[in-house]
């Protein structure tokens, strides 16, 4: 069963996937990063750039995100369009816990291939109620969390959903 952590920028994603995985005790994968090294292949000079130019476009990318952030909705966007699945299935390969999954036709194909009832869906909500950009809103979800910024309070709610999810 996977879980997906799903929600507006800046509303605790990474975070609450970071708590979920070490109440688990397994790994999550953040299809940002799958994005970023995308991006980083291109940068390089793709299959001809070096590992060494990939890891430097790579960490570049990380620490200047917002820079980035054009070239990165691009990427995710061509992505998805080649493949609806290709941000999860690359994040599923590696984790059980797939985080940032940002469009609507990656979840509607992730759905029909593998149905409702192999995945937990999680959404993160903001305080300011903010939506701006974020397709899946309107996503069903099993669980809401509203993130007041309390790391104790955030840990407790997923201790909570870890215990829901040990059970399926």
């Amino acid at each position: 069963m996977r879980v997906f952590i799903i929600g507006p920028d800046g509303s605790g994603k990474s975070t609450a996937a970071w708590l979920l995985s070490n109440e688990l005790m397994c790994s999550c994968a953040e299809t940002g990063e799958a994005i970023i090294q995308a991006l980083a292949f291109v940068f390089a000079g793709g299959k001809d750039g070096s590992d060494d130019s990939r890891h430097y476009w790579a960490m570049s990318i990380r620490k200047r995100k917002d820079e980035f952030r054009r070239e990165l909705k691009a990427m995710g966007d061509l992505m998805t369009a080649l493949k609806p699945t290709a941000l999860i299935d690359e994040c599923a390969n590696r984790a059980r816990i797939v985080v940032g999954v940002r469009r609507l036709s990656e979840a509607q194909g992730y759905l029909q291939r593998c149905g409702w009832n192999d995945s937990i869906w999680i959404r993160m909500e903001r305080n300011d109620s903010s939506k701006a950009g974020f397709e899946l809103s309107d996503w069903p979800v099993h669980f809401r969390i509203g993130n007041e910024r309390t790391l104790s309070v955030l840990q407790e709610k997923l201790r909570v959903i870890a215990g829901h999810v040990q059970n399926q």
